[in-house]
């Protein structure tokens, strides 16, 4: 399944700690599409694993926060699968990804009977909502939300509907809109929100990449001693 990153002109300081920890406990066998708009190697002396490619959004000119759903929105349009992997730079893989989980998620989305999925959270937001057993799948329990949970729309990485992500990505709005007016717009839509329990997510608690209200202070709760060396490192040359 494609994956695809967002990130931004002021968000490339993560980039390079983004690439390391995803094909640290994802993989360097997975392929990964940045979306931005500066070069990512534009930022010092960074050069993208051999896995990660980047496509450039609305020509490089970022514009204005509001211009945020815009652009994801024309970018997406393109994209011909009917789900793929979204997710942003600011949240850090902190611990090795568990496949049997996801690999019994991509199942879900290759049954054809199941035409309203409109989001799967890879992370534990599940584990912080109501929610009731869907269905069992390989032995794994994946969970709903009702239709009245908040936070339905959410940029906590996902697998994503295309024609539910679309409908969510509405005009001029910044990601910050784009999850808060949801909170009504996406109740009793319809669509089912999948996740499974916190004792087998796919990340692990806290997994933002920055403290909230400043980008350049990092989240390294979770980090293993090793991990936050890897991570210095990494600070050290860029």
């Amino acid at each position: 399944m494609k994956i695809f990153i967002t990130t931004c002109n002021t968000h490339l300081h993560l980039v390079p700690i983004f690439c390391h920890l995803f094909n640290k406990y994802w993989g360097a066998e997975q392929p990964v599409t940045l979306l931005g708009y500066n070069h990512p190697q534009s930022y010092k002396f960074f050069k993208l694993p051999e896995n990660f490619s980047f496509e450039q959004l609305n020509g490089g000119d970022q514009g204005r926060v509001e211009d945020f759903s815009n652009h994801l929105h024309a970018y997406f349009s393109t994209v011909e699968d009917e789900y793929f992997i979204w997710g942003v730079e600011d949240t850090f893989l902190k611990s090795p990804v568990n496949f049997d989980v996801l690999n019994a998620f991509f199942k879900i989305c290759e049954d054809t009977n199941n035409t309203k999925i409109g989001r799967i959270d890879l992370t534990e937001g599940m584990s912080h909502r109501p929610t009731s057993l869907w269905k069992t799948v390989d032995g794994i329990d994946i969970l709903v939300n009702p239709q009245d949970a908040e936070w339905r729309v959410s940029m906590q990485i996902s697998i994503w509907n295309k024609e539910y992500l679309l409908s969510s990505l509405k005009p001029n709005r910044s990601p910050w809109d784009v999850e808060i007016l949801a909170l009504q717009e996406a109740l009793h839509d319809g669509w089912d929100i999948l996740g499974t329990h916190r004792e087998v997510t796919l990340a692990v608690t806290k997994n933002e990449g920055v403290t909230r209200h400043d980008i350049y202070k990092l989240n390294v709760d979770g980090m293993t001693p090793d991990t936050l060396q890897e991570i210095q490192e990494i600070i050290t040359c860029y």
